[in-house]
């Protein structure tokens, strides 16, 4: 079998994905969707962007109730 390696930076770090199969096709499909997540988890997440839910909760907190999605 083939190795596959995949990597993203995101919320402050580097993210690998290790992936080892006889299909490199499926490898890197199922490489980016692992790696995809983590993008969108950081979206949601990331106290880095400004543009976060999490941002958007520590700003508005100290003032107000704040309505969370589920996730």
């Amino acid at each position: 079998p083939g190795i596959l390696r995949l990597s993203r930076l995101a919320m402050g770090t580097e993210f690998q994905a290790v992936l080892v199969g006889d299909d490199p096709e499926f490898l890197r499909a199922a490489g980016n969707e692992a790696l995809d997540e983590v993008e969108r988890l950081e979206e949601r997440l990331s106290h880095y962007l400004p543009s976060s839910e999490i941002c958007d909760l520590n700003r508005r907190a100290a003032m107000q109730p704040v309505l969370v999605e589920p996730s």
